[in-house]
């Protein structure tokens, strides 16, 4: 099955709408579970994306439908903005590490060709923001586990998030494991942590500070 028909069934298979709108640099999804829609931001006119870009977006809307929190994060009303920046990428790369599994299953040969491509990038990176070392550590990770890669081989900058993602079988999320998850990738760059949370008869994470 190619890919454009794996991006036709795994959409005719979600129970929730699936809507688009223009975004900006990036495609990307939000899933609400009030409201039960899918929402995919898609690049301006002249951007270009890939299929198997779009195929992402649906494996988080997949997660999304087993549970929102796989997918997407929404907090106790009232945490403060600078709590959620600060684990923005830590949640961002455990909800990948989860989405990117269902890729390898899709379409294998597709997503090991984004993962050897992507690696390739991040080796020759030298610089230090956050989300490039977070991006980074993720694409090492899943070459090591997708693609056999050597362990040895990964740069410094990105070993502990690539250790601690490795430590994690992506092909069993739940709640209580992405939650620890992100509470060990978070570790190393700040204080605050998740735990989770009712509120209004939905769960939502609740950020505390480390102990």
């Amino acid at each position: 099955m190619d890919i454009k028909a794996k991006i036709e069934g795994i959409a005719s298979s979600l129970t929730w709408r699936i809507e688009h709108k223009h975004g900006n640099r990036d495609i990307e999804i939000t899933s609400d579970p009030w409201t039960r829609i899918h929402t995919i931001k898609i690049p301006m006119a002249g951007t270009d994306w890939r299929d198997i870009e779009y195929l992402h977006e649906l494996a988080h809307a997949v997660l999304a439908e087993r549970h929102h929190l796989l997918s997407t994060a929404y907090f106790v009303v009232g945490t403060k903005s600078k709590d959620i920046e600060a684990l923005v990428n830590p949640i961002r790369t455990a909800s990948d590490w989860y989405a990117d599994h269902l890729l390898m299953q899709w379409a294998p040969d597709e997503e090991a060709a984004e993962i050897r491509e992507h690696a390739e990038i991040v080796r020759r990176y030298a610089g230090a923001e956050m989300e490039m070392i977070f991006g980074g550590g993720l694409c090492l990770a899943q070459a090591i586990w997708y693609l056999m890669e050597k362990r040895h081989t990964i740069p410094r900058r990105y070993r502990y998030v690539t250790e601690i993602l490795l430590s994690v079988d992506p092909s069993i999320p739940s709640l209580q494991t992405k939650c620890d998850l992100v509470n060990a990738l978070a570790a190393p760059i700040c204080r605050q942590r998740i735990v989770l949370d009712v509120e209004d008869d939905m769960d939502v994470w609740k950020i505390k500070p480390a102990k």
